[in-house]
């Protein structure tokens, strides 16, 4: 986002601060002037699309959560025709024909990866002494679809983040933070101080509502923090894939990969509190006593209490968010039960998907 294609900083360059092109692109990107503020206000004023965080310096990956795909599927219907080729009438294929099937399913070859990781550094020092989360949820988009919807999260959450900001803070309305933002890498690159970016973060992430103990006081929306550059790595010929691989038990990056950085709302969908009480019951841990022996679980609450949750609790909160995404022009256009996640104001986000789960104000429903 600061340099063109062709207009990439030289390290290699013994004489790099007397070079007169590196000197210019710094400059520009460095620069503070009205139009650059303008250009990347007008985007998002969170920052969070102008925004790259170092994979080591800043944030590093934890575990692998898993992966979707992106399939084709066509339904294939089959007619006669006359003799100048109109459709005159359907016509039932044979099912034990290969070459007429009713439905067939392509991969796309499209792939989001996901990652759970923490913030490290000073950001992670001060997110930790002030009582916040610094985890954060990392995906890999991988192949056109994957990253155009890449793309499309950034555009669309950039501009619920920019509402939410703005009106919460005076420096993020003017363009602060979003400048503050497009600085953190190259500051990074050049042993500089991403001190100032890191107070907008905390200051972000306190908006978003992590660490607030009231669901009232989170966003309806899975915040984004910014994307994640892996050039470091890429570039280090003394790192193997295989290292990857021992660390993450998974494949090496993507080339050409959009790594996107998310607020910590932990993985559980309302799929999995969709699954009958009983068995989300019998799927708990055991619990153990003081002495190491096995406690039975307490009885599951009564039916009108889970019932109460689920209106006053989830359907309530859905609507919300539903509801705050369409008065900010936004259609979510893909909403089902794996689409909504269920977390949880607590530190364990699986909490709100519990058969024990009763307390509305606990539960943080997103999009």
């Amino acid at each position: 986002p600061l340099f063109a294609e062709d207009e990439s900083l030289d390290y290699d360059d013994d004489d790099f601060f007397l070079d007169d092109e590196d000197a210019a692109a710094i400059a520009r990107a460095t620069s503070s002037d009205v139009d650059s503020v303008a250009a990347i206000t007008a985007r998002d004023r969170s920052g969070s699309s102008s925004r790259l965080f170092s994979l080591g310096y800043d944030l590093i990956l934890d575990t692998y959560a898993g992966s979707s795909g992106f399939d084709e599927v066509t339904d294939w219907d089959y007619y006669t025709q006359d003799e100048d080729g109109n459709r005159i009438e359907s016509v039932e294929p044979n099912p034990f024909d290969s070459s007429q099937p009713r439905r067939t399913r392509t991969s796309s070859g499209s792939v989001v990866r996901i990652f759970r990781g923490e913030l490290g550094g000073k950001l992670g020092n001060t997110l930790r002494a002030r009582g916040l989360d610094k985890r954060v949820l990392v995906k890999e988009f991988s192949g056109k679809i994957a990253k155009d919807l890449a793309s499309s999260e950034l555009d669309c959450v950039g501009k619920l983040q920019s509402e939410v900001v703005a009106d919460a803070d005076d420096g993020a309305a003017a363009g602060d933070w979003a400048m503050s933002a497009s600085k953190r890498w190259l500051a990074g690159k050049m042993g500089g101080s991403t001190t100032a970016d890191d107070a907008v973060i905390v200051k972000f992430l306190s908006i978003l509502g992590v660490g607030k103990s009231n669901s009232k006081d989170h966003s309806p929306f899975v915040g984004i923090l910014g994307r994640l550059d892996l050039s470091d790595f890429e570039d280090d010929m003394g790192i193997t894939p295989q290292e990857w691989y021992s660390a993450l038990k998974v494949a090496p990056p993507k080339e050409g990969a959009i790594w996107v950085v998310y607020e910590y709302v932990g993985l559980t969908t309302l799929n999995a509190y969709a699954r009958p009480p009983l068995v989300r019951f019998q799927n708990l841990p055991p619990q153990k006593n003081f002495f190491g022996a096995v406690v039975a679980p307490p009885p599951l609450p009564q039916w009108r209490e889970r019932a109460k949750y689920v209106i006053k609790g989830i359907m309530f909160q859905c609507l919300e968010a539903v509801a705050f995404l369409h008065e900010n022009g936004i259609a979510h256009r893909s909403i089902g039960r794996n689409s909504i996640i269920l977390s949880s104001v607590a530190q364990d986000k699986m909490e709100a998907s519990s058969p024990y789960a009763l307390v509305p104000s606990r539960l943080v429903v997103k999009l």
